[in-house]
């Protein structure tokens, strides 16, 4: 058989190991796809945006991310470097839901398929295959099923650590350098967290090589592993640069793990990640004890095997690099400044970068099925019961609650089956039996992790498959853009105007521009991952919104109506609606704003500029200073009288495109103009062809006019995209010289 094939039918595994999993949910959602949660509130929008926003060439600025942002930095994190999503693009925007379970299942095969090139190359093909299965269906990648993204993740990793191995033990250059770019390419964010473990790898091969070889190798890999990878990366930066460049200004990048946190989590967590050891993955939406949620990830088991062969692993080997990379790992997942560091030490705590761990644990998993003569399986297994007996123990000695009685007793049964399998296997010496027990729980628990996502979500919701689906797809389709207004939708939560490719007022995104995030902490509400639902009264009419889709019936006419066609929706429209782009007659702090309530602070956007306090200066010049009195109290019933003084000077005959805006305004004198735009330092302005300066309102924007007719043109120059192609292009270049040298050398 040819190695081809070989690889092929390990591909093809994957794929049907996978396709069996979801189709009982293709059958019964007729074609398409939902989970539940992310899945179906943030995935599918984004990436219908993202179909949508090439198509129409909205690829440097994007007017339907959340107020706006910059296309990359916006959905680089989800859906843009990966491979798989250029495959949806050969269907029409709105078929993603048809489309995205077939490509789900490639990222499994590929998965597989990764794994398997990588264990290899330390057991013979049989075993390797065993232990990409265990990977590529791990219990990381069931509880991660409504995170889509995450997946593409997991299917690239194991060529790093490949492409390292070829370089340091077979002098193969140029298999690191091309892993390096597309797992940076495929997310920055996860790469980060996997060249650390990288290094950490490295420095473990190279200490216990050194040991076998007393060689002096270490200084030549470690050069020729930094020059590969420095242009792996730079051949990613089209992407990888304007989203490392943005996330730097993001606030939440300087929020790190406080000091009191860094050596010990609260006890739960302790039992959280003995549990996942243990036990199948739990839905993070609603775990069946414990505690009733959690969304960091955690999810260790393997399939059939659990923990027991990697236990077995520890305790039969001595010196060895893989024990040492074990050991540290499990090391670091307890100890919470260690876990941190995948992270670079943000302040929340996640366990997201055990994928790589998992790979590890899937290789000894592997060597021990491969030759379990020279382990001691059987103490691993009785570890792993004892292991589970005092998980019980703790728990109903404890009294902590079971919230799903019946599903907890499920996971039980599904680990200490596969225990009983484990030890049969073994002690038969049992190949075929344990890829057979393999293909089926992984099969089992992927599945039955997707059916609890979706019942329980189903459930949260009131609503089936089909009304879900409606409710995401349809609610919008009888909506056009409206630029320069927007929408409000009646939840934030799901993004049902990037469905549609309309301008809405809110998004479920993290990845937002961070001006927005900043806007946000200045009304005292924060903004961590989808907009705030506590935001305060005011900002509505402050962003321009013009209509209100609702599901629920307002005392005031609606002009529109429609079905989605299991709900009516409701269209009002506010009369009152500003335009982006107004002028202010008057101006107050940003110190002065903050002492405003935080309840207050929508409305006082609204009454007043609120500029920089160092420009006070300038400003004063021009706007008087806010009056209560004359500019109204920062009260509710205010709010349609403050819309109707900003409407005296508003923009006129406004266009837009991904590239800039531009609208006309006619000022009775000199003032500034203000416009919910995000403020962005790419953003340059120009009133009448003379450029002006753009002064951060909160996080959105404002600019000088002169008296009388004033043509304002902002130009988004996309300075950090030019400069990631640059680095991409220099990158080329110089991959093609270090190609052409190595050729030589040969």
């Amino acid at each position: 058989m040819s190695k081809e094939i070989k690889l092929s039918r390990v591909f093809l595994i994957g794929f049907i190991l996978s396709f069996f999993a979801f189709l009982p949910f293709l059958i019964q959602d007729k074609g398409f796809l939902l989970i539940g949660a992310d899945f179906d509130a943030q995935e599918i929008p984004l990436n219908v945006l993202a179909n949508f926003a090439i198509k129409t060439g909205e690829v440097l600025w994007n007017w339907k991310i959340d107020l706006g942002s910059e296309f990359i930095s916006g959905l680089g994190f989800y859906c843009l470097g990966s491979p798989f999503f250029y495959i949806s693009l050969l269907f029409p925007p709105r078929w993603f839901p048809y489309t995205v379970a077939w490509i789900f299942m490639l990222k499994y095969a590929v998965a597989t398929l990764t794994a398997y090139l990588y264990i290899r190359r330390y057991v013979e093909d049989k075993y390797a295959l065993i232990g990409a299965l265990l990977y590529a269906f791990s219990g990381f990648q069931c509880c991660n099923v409504v995170f889509y993204h995450f997946h593409d993740v997991v299917a690239f990793f194991p060529l790093l650590l490949f492409g390292l191995d070829r370089l340091l033990f077979d002098h193969k250059k140029g298999s690191f350098l091309w892993a390096v770019f597309i797992n940076a390419f495929v997310n920055y964010y996860f790469f980060i967290g996997e060249t650390i473990f990288c290094i950490l790898y490295f420095l473990i091969r190279m200490y216990y090589a050194e040991l076998q070889a007393k060689g002096k190798q270490v200084f030549v890999n470690l050069k020729t592993c930094l020059v590969e990878g420095i242009l792996g990366v730079g051949l990613a930066g089209l992407l990888f640069v304007p989203q490392i460049l943005t996330i730097l200004n993001n606030p939440k990048s300087s929020n790190h793990l406080r000091i009191q946190r860094w050596f010990t989590y609260k006890p739960v967590r302790y039992l959280q990640l003995l549990r996942a050891f243990l036990l199948p993955a739990e839905n993070m939406f609603e775990n069946s004890t414990l505690v009733t949620d959690n969304w960091n990830s955690i999810g260790f088991y393997l399939p059939v095997v659990g923990v027991s062969l990697v236990i077995a692993y520890l305790l039969s080997t001595k010196k060895d690099w893989l024990r040492s990379l074990l050991v540290c790992s499990i090391v670091t997942l307890f100890v919470p400044v260690l876990n941190n560091i995948f992270v670079l030490e943000t302040a929340e705590i996640q366990h997201r970068w055990s994928f790589m761990f998992l790979l590890m644990m899937a290789l000894a998993s592997a060597k021990v099925i491969s030759n379990v003569n020279l382990y001691r399986w059987k103490l691993g297994i009785i570890t792993s019961c004892i292991g589970i007996v005092l998980f019980l123990v703790i728990v109903y000695g404890a009294h902590f609650e079971i919230y799903h009685p019946n599903r907890f007793l499920i996971f039980l049964f599904v680990a200490m089956m596969g225990l009983a399998i484990t030890y049969y296997g073994c002690s038969k010496n049992m190949t075929k039996a344990f890829i057979v027990a393999v293909l089926v729980f992984s099969c089992f628990n992927t599945s039955y992790l997707t059916y609890t996502y979706r019942r329980d979500y189903g459930e949260m919701l009131g609503m089936n498959y089909q009304e879900r689906y409606s409710d995401i797809m349809n609610s919008t389709t009888q909506l056009s853009d409206a630029l320069p207004y927007r929408y409000a939708f009646w939840d934030d939560y799901t993004n049902r105007s990037m469905t549609s490719n309309i301008a809405g007022r809110s998004a479920f995104l993290s990845t937002v521009s961070p001006s927005i995030i900043n806007l946000y902490r200045e009304f005292g509400v924060g903004r961590p991952i989808n907009t705030s639902p506590n935001s305060p009264d005011g900002i509505n009419e402050l962003y321009s919104i013009k209509y209100y889709v609702r599901k629920d019936v307002w005392d005031d006419p609606f002009v529109m109506s429609y079905s989605d066609g299991y709900e009516e929706i409701n269209v009002y429209q506010d009369n009152y609606a500003l335009p982006i782009g107004f002028t202010y007659d008057n101006y107050m702090t940003n110190s002065e704003f903050k002492k405003i309530p935080k309840e207050k602070r929508g409305y006082a956007m609204l009454a007043s500029l609120v500029i920089p306090d160092e420009k006070e200066a300038e400003v004063k010049q021009i706007l008087r200073h806010y009056d209560e009195k004359q500019d109204y109290e920062l009260l509710h019933e205010n709010v349609e009288k403050m819309q109707l003084k900003r409407a005296k000077e508003t923009s006129k005959d406004f266009e837009w495109d991904t590239s800039h805006f531009a609208c006309d305004i006619d000022a009775c004198k000199e003032t500034y103009a203000f416009f919910s735009v995000p403020y962005d330092t790419d953003w340059k302005a120009t009133v009448n062809g003379e450029e002006r300066e753009i002064i951060s309102i909160n996080g959105l924007m404002a600019v000088k006019l002169n008296q009388g007719n004033n043509h304002i043109h902002f130009q988004f120059t996309a300075k950090r995209i030019l400069f990631g192609l640059l680095i991409s292009v220099l990158s080329i270049i110089l991959t093609f010289i270090y190609h052409k040298a190595k050729k030589k050398q040969v």
